[in-house]
């Protein structure tokens, strides 16, 4: 079973994801007690998902 502080960054990364608008890096750090490059970090992992899924899906459509 996870840790609990394992659990909170997770719940943390999914309520960052949510709550992005497109520029409101710094105030999701601040807002979630985390450094701006976490933020960051978690966005860019989370775009490159949404990528690789996209053109997973694309690729089994045309197959």
């Amino acid at each position: 079973m996870p840790k609990l502080d394992v659990c909170l960054a997770r719940v943390k990364k999914r309520k960052i994801i949510e709550e992005f608008k497109g520029g409101n890096y710094g105030g999701l750090a601040r807002k979630y007690g985390v450094t701006l490059f976490w933020v960051r970090e978690i966005i860019k992992k989370h775009r490159r998902e949404m990528i690789n899924k996209k053109q997973t899906v694309s690729t089994l459509n045309a197959g």
